[in-house]
């Protein structure tokens, strides 16, 4: 990816373990991205979308299409339209002092 999809770590004791990961589906299906933190206890999330790829990534905020959008997990429940959408999550710790930001997830939706 480019440097906006880079690993971005402020404090080495909070982490990301497990990266989300690109899908491919079928419009409408579903999907969703997972990602998980160490340590999780307490952790916020805000999930973030860059559209077709390009561009500032922005923050996901409520929808029909999404849920999860301040969690763990973002679900997608119809995928039209949101080819070459790229996903990342930006994690706080429990205490506020650390923030981590994934790698951008890319979603490809074929007909």
């Amino acid at each position: 990816g480019d440097a906006a999809d880079d690993l971005v770590v402020t404090d080495a004791d909070f982490v990301v373990t497990t990266q989300p990961v690109a899908q491919r589906v079928v419009a409408p299906d579903a999907v969703s991205f997972t990602v998980v933190v160490d340590p999780a206890r307490g952790a916020t999330y805000q999930w973030q979308v860059q559209t077709a790829g390009a561009g500032d990534y922005v923050n996901v905020g409520p929808s029909a299409a999404y849920t999860g959008a301040r969690s763990d997990t973002l679900a997608i429940s119809d995928s039209t339209g949101l080819n070459k959408n790229r996903y990342r999550v930006i994690a706080l710790n429990d205490d506020g002092t650390a923030s981590v930001t994934s790698k951008g997830a890319q979603l490809t939706v074929t007909a």
